[in-house]
């Protein structure tokens, strides 16, 4: 699989890569037409191999997998110019799409003066964009809340990259008896219960000469384990969507915060086997959950 490309664009500012990425290992890419680098995404989850490719014209947004729009929060021309590259983001539905700036001057951008932090980045999320400060002033942090390069990171690590590889998990309980069982040099079948069968047994029960009875409860359990494994995927996928709702939902008021909560809630409900209609039967007073 060819790797995603994460197209960069710089609004009337000279953001590059290193500036913006420097918590993510990279290597740069020789003899492409344009700027790339290679980003090497790893995380708790997964890991993923991404190109970030710096673009000039919105032509060049057709085909990638997200886009990063730089703009400078203090200029009104450049927040007009990165509206528009908005829109072409929105026109070709990308999947991730994050606008960023050092720091945002409402006064700057609008002569509107009802227009405050809060309106920015709520229109953002209206177009399915997270804005990012990667400077913001000190009195608009809230506490706890994640900002900059870092939350950068955070938002390329919680989206769902089409070469992700997850990485499987280690019960360190699990791990701990290995070693050490290993070490006094004993062996042992992973999740096997001792007992009196010895190893050719063993093997033998998972020979061609198998009969029909074991042939169909093997086949069950393989059915019962795959389900499992997707239900599971499914699940860490949903939860790194969860991280990254929750920044999101710093900007926004009750109503919007509601929505994307009743969003999520949606989601995390049908991995679990629930139904729409269990939602939006006539016993619920909460119909507007499935739009």
């Amino acid at each position: 699989m060819d790797h995603p490309v994460l197209a960069l664009v710089n609004v009337e500012t000279t953001c590059s890569p290193a500036e913006l990425f420097p918590n993510v290992s990279s290597s740069a890419i020789q003899g492409s037409a344009c700027p790339e680098i290679l980003l090497h995404m790893r995380c708790k989850y997964y890991r993923a191999d991404v190109i970030v490719r710096e673009i000039h014209e919105r032509s060049q947004l057709k085909g990638a997998e997200a886009v990063v729009i730089c703009f400078d929060g203090r200029k009104a021309s450049s927040w007009d110019s990165s509206c528009n590259w908005m829109q072409a983001a929105n026109e070709l539905n990308l999947p991730l799409r994050l606008l960023v700036c050092g720091t945002l001057v409402p006064a700057n951008l609008c002569t509107n003066v009802q227009a405050d932090m809060t309106s920015y980045h709520r229109f953002a999320i209206e177009r399915e964009f997270e804005l990012i400060e990667l400077q913001p002033e000190e009195d608009s942090i809230e506490e706890g809340e994640e900002f900059g390069v870092h939350r950068l990171k955070s938002a390329l690590e919680a989206h769902m990259w089409p070469n992700m590889e997850l990485l499987v998990a280690v019960n360190p309980r699990r791990q701990i008896t290995t070693d050490v069982m290993t070490s006094t040099g004993v062996n042992m079948l992973d999740d096997k219960p001792a007992s009196g069968t010895n190893e050719s047994s063993i093997s033998n029960s998972k020979s061609p000469s198998s009969s029909p009875a074991t042939e169909k409860e093997e086949d069950k359990e393989s059915d019962a384990e795959l389900g499992l494994d997707e239900t599971a995927e499914s699940f860490e996928r949903l939860c790194l969507r969860l991280l990254k709702t929750r920044d999101q939902m710093s900007g926004l008021g009750f109503e919007e915060r509601k929505k994307l909560a009743e969003k999520v809630t949606m989601e995390f409900w049908k991995v679990v086997g629930g139904s729409d209609d269990e939602l939006t039967g006539e016993d619920s007073d909460d119909d507007h959950l499935s739009a």
